[in-house]
């Protein structure tokens, strides 16, 4: 079975910085009931949601698609990637419409989808995997 897809990163809004980002020994995982669990060699620990958002509001949880670009880099929710159109897409998860198999027909998704920068764009992210390049993330643009 294939872990990938419990992996989650934090973004740090006040260090605008990814916590533990080059740290191979650490991992950051969801937790059960929306929460997180830090693992590392030595400890293990767990913040359910609710006191995370409380204690931690300067963090931002960013769930791991299990899915790898065409570099084979893991994909995460916040990534911006470059699909065959040449436009940079961030990475979303929820429920979305994407343009179905005819023209003009719209069909209804849930899960991890590439989204325009404009928003007006949107597909599935197991669509394209194999076709997508991370080139950053949507804080780049923030620093």
């Amino acid at each position: 079975m294939n872990n990938n897809r419990f992996k989650c990163r934090i973004w740090d809004k006040e260090a605008e910085a990814y916590i533990n980002e080059n740290e191979e020994e650490s991992s950051i995982f969801f937790g059960w009931n929306g929460g997180i669990a830090f693992k590392s060699f030595s400890h293990f620990s767990y913040f359910p949601e609710e006191e995370m958002q409380r204690k931690m509001p300067n963090l931002v949880r960013e769930q791991c698609t299990a899915l790898t670009d065409k570099n084979g880099k893991l994909m995460y929710e916040g990534d911006l990637v470059q699909i065959f159109t040449g436009i940079p897409f961030s990475i979303c998860f929820g429920g979305y419409y994407y343009e179905g198999v005819d023209k003009g027909d719209k069909e209804a998704g849930y899960g991890f989808y590439f989204k325009s920068q404009d928003g007006e764009r949107k597909y599935a992210a197991n669509q394209f995997s194999e076709d997508v390049e991370i080139v950053g993330t949507i804080h780049d643009k923030e620093k």
